[in-house]
């Protein structure tokens, strides 16, 4: 019998580990609830502004004692939540502030996941193959982890992690995967909203723009 040539088994695709995964998540809920707990009265006045602005839309009223111009980002974030309450007849109270704090815990989450696929993806686009972008988008996650400032306002509403979590959700769909039109609505989506979030990231997401177009593929 003539010898038959066998094909080689193509490679399995390497499962992404979930220990890193649940070690920076977990920390950012671990360090979220102690931030929460350490709470100050200046802090948690930022949050009851942005809540009461969003009940206040709402109700189609206009919040005439607010001192500062918040971003319209955080405030549209909360609004659809208490619009339900307020069609459903729930009075406001202490859970408006709970609901808040783990809505922003949330965001800080998004932010460090984010953080490590948008590290990946720049990294991809820089030359660097294999476990070298890997490692480079956990060692971005740790950062984040450790940042002071998400420590210190992963609860409470923050305008600077929220436009950070979509902006780094926009580089990450610019950067990752085949050219098409999915990928562009999703990524000028993000950028839409990191700039909706703070406008002080319009500079950031025109880079994110201009290295999309020379980096793609």
């Amino acid at each position: 019998m003539a010898d038959v040539a066998l094909e080689p088994a193509p490679p399995r695709a390497t499962r992404e580990p979930r220990a890193p995964w649940a070690l920076l998540l977990g920390s950012v809920v671990v360090l979220g609830l102690w931030s929460w707990l350490r709470g100050v009265g200046a802090l948690c006045a930022d949050v009851v502004e942005y809540l009461e602005r969003a009940s206040a839309f709402v109700r189609g009223e206009e919040v005439v004692d607010a001192q500062e111009i918040r971003a319209a980002g955080v405030t549209a974030l909360h609004a659809p939540v208490l619009w339900v309450a307020h069609v459903v007849g729930i009075p406001e109270g202490p859970w408006v502030l709970a609901y808040a704090s783990i809505v922003h815990l949330a965001v800080a989450a998004l932010f460090v996941v984010a953080s490590v696929h948008a590290t990946r993806a720049l990294a991809a686009a820089a030359g660097v193959e294999g476990d070298g972008a890997k490692l480079a988008g956990w060692a971005a996650g740790a950062i984040a982890v450790a940042s002071p400032t998400l420590v210190q306002f992963a609860p409470i509403a923050m305008t600077d992690i929220a436009s950070g979590a979509a902006l780094a959700c926009g580089v990450a769909a610019a950067l990752t995967g085949p050219t098409t039109s999915r990928r562009g609505a999703a990524a000028g989506a993000w950028l839409g909203l990191a700039a909706l979030c703070a406008v002080k990231t319009i500079p950031l997401v025109g880079g994110t723009v201009l290295a999309a177009l020379v980096l793609r593929p």
